[in-house]
């Protein structure tokens, strides 16, 4: 379970780990399979070992509502779901995660404090690592102590009248070039990325934390990161859609990272 709860962002999991984002997502799903078998098994035994089930002790009851987040859990993480919406599934995850952990919690018996020792130490691993994460993201952003926020120029080539009058939108693989001031300098190598937040350009961008590849670095730190998009769906077509009107748009933006092992240029 320490596999499974070390940190909120693989990529922070795989720097430190010194390993790429892909291996890191093999263990944490080989972690979560082994998991699953290790649940299964202790149920069978458990049905085994066990005459009587009742729904109304409230260790039971925890424990099928604990196995039931999990095995939703690991449905949902088919990648026929994933594809249909990554942030929703993603969202989906981390709370079904959540009722998993306190369920598991709720099941284990509270007469001695060893058997949730097991809980408490990937537990506070995690909120050591989330509460480290935070600090790192607000200093950078400029909110402690206070700074202008950094905000991201957004540019593609503006929509023209098409001969019949109407606007031309050819929204699928149209390149985006995202520029983003920062309140302190960063450093970037080649081959990283970082996270972006931009929580103003719609309704449920406020949820949605999207991986970039930053194409600009130099040997020390910057003042601006550039990022070239390929629009696709969700954010970058609402991106786009910005852009396209008057050929540019600028909205606030909060960056996390840089994450990745850096590639030799």
């Amino acid at each position: 379970m320490a596999l499974l709860y070390p940190f909120m962002q693989l990529g922070l999991f795989a720097d430190v780990l010194g390993l790429s984002v892909d291996t890191c997502r093999r263990i944490h799903g080989a972690a979560a399979w082994m998991t699953s078998a290790l649940l299964a098994l202790h149920i069978v035994v458990a049905i085994l070992d066990q005459q009587k089930f009742s729904l109304h002790e409230q260790s039971n009851l925890s424990a099928v509502i604990g196995a039931g987040s999990l095995v939703a859990l690991m449905l949902l993480s088919l990648s026929l779901f994933r594809r249909l919406s990554f942030e929703l599934f993603l969202r989906t995850h981390q709370a079904l995660a959540a009722v998993c952990i306190y369920m598991t919690w709720r099941h284990l018996p509270s007469e001695s404090i060893f058997p949730r020792v097991y809980l408490y130490i990937p537990l506070g691993i995690l909120l050591l690592s989330t509460f480290l994460h935070v600090l790192l993201f607000l200093y950078r952003n400029g909110v402690l102590p206070s700074r202008s926020y950094p905000y991201a120029s957004v540019m593609c080539r503006k929509k023209k009248k098409n001969t019949e009058g109407s606007n031309e939108d050819t929204a699928e693989g149209t390149p985006l070039k995202i520029r983003v001031a920062l309140p302190r300098p960063m450093h970037v190598k080649a081959g990283q990325y970082v996270n972006l937040w931009m929580p103003t350009v719609s309704f449920s961008s406020w949820l949605q934390c999207h991986p970039f590849m930053v194409t600009s670095w130099s040997p020390g730190k910057q003042d601006v990161l550039d990022l070239f998009v390929q629009t696709r769906h969700g954010l970058t077509e609402k991106l786009r859609a910005h852009a396209a009107l008057e050929g540019t748009a600028s909205f606030t933006a909060f960056v996390s990272g840089p994450y990745g092992r850096s590639e030799p240029v």
